[in-house]
């Protein structure tokens, strides 16, 4: 997650800083359009990596059994 949000952040912040009109200074350049390519790659993959995550998690039963085990846990401990 700590990818995704440094990449969308990189994607407001250009650089070289924004010329006065908003166009980014280095806008046309090869360089500049390679750096775009790989911010938007690596945003995406990560995204689709946090989902990828959370749904095996949740279809393997990792999230969906973790509040009954603590249901069981403190009902446990309050017997005792």
């Amino acid at each position: 997650m700590l990818i995704a949000t440094v990449t969308f952040t990189a994607a407001f912040t250009m650089p070289r800083g924004l010329k006065s009109n908003g166009t980014a200074v280095l806008y046309g350049e090869p360089s500049f359009q390679v750096f775009l390519l790989f911010d938007a790659l690596s945003f995406f993959l990560s995204i689709l990596l946090v989902f990828h995550h959370f749904m095996v998690a949740t279809v393997s039963g990792a999230l969906v059994a973790a509040p009954s085990i603590f249901i069981q846990y403190s009902h446990f401990k309050q017997q005792s």
